[in-house]
């Protein structure tokens, strides 16, 4: 079995924060099986895919593949019309969801993607999904997994937390609340979160936002480990990794109701999703969560780690594969 993995965006030296996720699959899976990866960076230009589309062309030609993997649904602009190689397409949350322009709105790009991620479907052999919302967006009915991505357990800090804290300077009486994402990225939503962070400040004064942002994955993890909670208060999501990921270090949630997030956090002490988007919501959420956190001791994060690994996402992949080729 030789495969050929296709993303437009992957984790680099010089950029570790850049999808590392894909890059971790990759790794994972050359350990099993005989797969090669190709990336490139589009950058919004056509002239980035058809010239990515012309160096794939030579190298299905050179290769002998027997499956073709795309990761998000507009990586199928780069796939010439006439392959018989199989084909597998990876749906990772903004193909099928959309962009946000300035206006809180999506754009004409955002209708795009859309059309194309259905294309994408339509034309590959097996589809899979990093989340059951996404799938039900797309409205698919055949050859399609729900695979979300693993979490790298390696990743996690042995350090103790009162450690952690020490080396960031968090004191011991503050409530550290991190947000983890571009601060550009209008479906982040980072100015909401410093909003949210003042009306909070008015019950306990000690609250601290900690903005995370183009940090090395392993330092994520140590950040998260010393911190109390993450915030997310994003529009729209996917199957957001870095839910994955604090489960992962035994942080506190507090989310709006995006992606598979509700059910990765619903069950879990001290975690709450907001009813809906609003400031309003996230805002009595935090404090009701705060409050929990302060009271009680439990903590029932652990025992999911074992549902988030990579292993799981590289057996769920391979029988994928092993099902297109036998």
């Amino acid at each position: 079995m030789k495969i050929l993995f296709i993303s437009p965006y992957v984790s680099t030296e010089a950029k570790p924060y850049v999808a590392p996720f894909i890059r971790r699959i990759y790794n994972e899976l050359q350990k099993d099986i005989n797969i090669v990866l190709y990336s490139f960076n589009p950058n919004k230009k056509i002239s980035k895919y058809l010239k990515a589309r012309y160096e794939i062309k030579n190298i299905i030609k050179r290769g002998d593949f027997d499956i073709i993997h795309l990761n998000w649904g507009h990586t199928i602009l780069v796939i010439p019309f006439f392959i018989n190689t199989k084909l597998v397409t990876t749906f990772r949350g903004s193909d099928i969801n959309g962009l946000i322009n300035k206006h809180g709105k999506h754009d004409l790009t955002s209708r795009l993607m859309f059309f194309v991620s259905k294309f994408a479907y339509w034309r590959s052999d097996f589809s899979i999904f990093v989340s059951k919302d996404l799938k039900n967006i797309l409205n698919v009915d055949r050859n399609y997994a729900v695979i979300p991505s693993g979490v790298d357990l390696t990743l996690i800090p042995k350090e103790k937390k009162s450690y952690l804290r020490k080396c960031y300077e968090f004191k011991d009486n503050e409530i550290i609340i991190l947000f983890c994402g571009n601060p550009s990225n209008l479906i982040k939503r980072y100015n909401l979160a410093k909003e949210i962070i003042e009306e909070v400040k008015v019950n306990w004064p000690n609250i601290r936002l900690v903005h995370v942002w183009k940090k090395e994955p392993r330092e994520v993890f140590r950040m998260m480990k010393a911190s109390d909670f993450l915030l997310q208060v994003s529009i729209q999501e996917g199957s957001p990794n870095i839910i994955k990921e604090a489960i992962a270090c035994d942080l506190n949630i507090v989310s709006t109701p995006v992606g598979d997030t509700p059910e990765r956090i619903k069950h879990l002490s001290n975690c709450a999703l907001s009813k809906d988007l609003s400031k309003y919501e996230i805002v009595k959420c935090l404090k009701q969560s705060i409050a929990d956190f302060q009271s009680s001791t439990f903590n029932d994060k652990k025992r999911e780690r074992i549902k988030l690994t990579l292993t799981k996402e590289k057996a769920a992949i391979i029988r994928v594969y092993e099902s297109l080729i036998d």
